[in-house]
């Protein structure tokens, strides 16, 4: 009798502790739904592209919030499977880069006319990396519009979720100083970036088919853009994560200083009305915490196509530079360096805009709103 009344009373106790655990979590389902659907980050898919969208959709990513904890490994496989139909194209390039290379070193081998055969070269290997290269500089022009795109729809989202957890200055600042990049980077794109990028092309196939010496030239506008590049975004960066970090501890101060005197002035109900802010505020921190991770697998997975190509087509170009200093080919050696650094330049350029907009969704995973 003894052992079936502690069995009851254990099997009573079971359920008086998990019905209560259930029925919160099906009510915390419900809280975030709602959050999710009034912050508007359920819209956010629909503000990126339909390349982008089918990368997201391939990785499990189909709402504008990540609940688990393997949508990165997602992400992952699918640039790696993109990488893999990717590569066959610049691998075609560099075989005939290489063909080209090699019949330019038998014609000076068995013919007089070494700059004929030379020019001839150059012309042939400027024919086969012009194209791709050219196709890259419009590729990250529509890249970095599209990411400005969900910029402008994505911050709002961000700062109103900093507000809802308790950040309010902090949401205030940020969404001030993220908008205000967002509406920069497309100016800077169409005024400034792409034109340079273009005329840095130009100067380099200038450079290697006329003879002309632009070397110093080259590296002087690759390092100044470089280092402008890296000055302008560590400095949007420093300002925005150290603005936020201090208003979010303003916020901090000021919430508990609130809840305080509601604690205070209120003497039964101050303690319970605590208590549901902090049940309301772990629903506001699950939704914030999902739209910063979903915004940093967006911005991933649309910049990853662009930037891989990239990185594919910069490896032919140095290896196409070997491949002339090993047969002793120095006017393809300098047209594949020339190429090469066009490369580096797209690829600073579309790593200068992913980082912006990567601090600006990883900011609303660090700061911890406190009400």
């Amino acid at each position: 009798m003894r052992g079936r009344r502690g069995a009851v009373l254990v099997l009573l106790l079971l359920v008086v502790l998990l019905v209560p655990c259930r029925a919160r979590a099906a009510e915390q389902g419900e809280e975030v739904s709602a959050l999710l659907e009034k912050s508007g980050a359920g819209d956010l898919c629909d503000a990126l592209d339909s390349d982008t969208q089918e990368l997201l959709e391939k990785a499990g990513v189909t709402q504008g919030m990540v609940e688990g904890g393997d949508a990165g490994e997602g992400v992952l496989s699918v640039l790696s499977e993109l990488l893999r139909d990717r590569w066959t194209e610049p691998v075609k390039g560099l075989a005939a880069l290489l063909g080209i290379v090699i019949l330019c070193r038998l014609g000076n081998l068995l013919s007089g006319e070494k700059s004929v055969v030379q020019l001839a070269g150059s012309l042939a290997c400027a024919g086969v990396l012009g194209t791709p290269l050219l196709e890259l500089i419009e590729a990250t022009g529509r890249v970095i519009e599209s990411a400005c795109v969900f910029l402008g729809a994505s911050v709002p989202v961000y700062a109103g979720l900093m507000a809802a957890s308790g950040s309010a200055a902090s949401g205030s600042s940020y969404g001030l100083l993220a908008l205000a990049a967002g509406s920069v980077i497309p100016l800077l794109s169409s005024a400034l970036l792409l034109p340079l990028l273009r005329a840095f092309f130009m100067l380099a196939l200038t450079s290697a088919l006329c003879r002309t010496k632009l070397d110093r030239l080259l590296q002087g506008i690759y390092g100044f853009a470089k280092w402008a590049l890296v000055f302008a975004v560590t400095l949007f960066s420093g300002i925005l994560s150290v603005q936020t970090v201090l208003n979010a501890q303003m916020d901090a101060a000021a919430n508990k200083t609130a809840k305080l005197l509601a604690s205070s002035a209120i003497p039964i109900v101050g303690g319970a009305f605590g208590d549901a802010v902090a049940a309301i505020q772990s629903s506001v921190q699950m939704v914030k915490s999902g739209v910063g991770a979903f915004g940093i697998l967006a911005v991933v997975c649309l910049f990853g196509p662009a930037v891989l190509r990239v990185v594919l087509w910069m490896g032919v170009c140095l290896l196409g530079q070997v491949a002339c200093d090993f047969l002793e080919e120095g006017s393809l050696g300098s047209l594949f360096g020339s190429c090469a650094s066009v490369a580096k330049m797209i690829l600073a350029v579309l790593v200068s805009v992913l980082t912006v907009a990567i601090v600006c969704a990883a900011l609303l995973l660090f700061v911890k709103g406190t009400l």
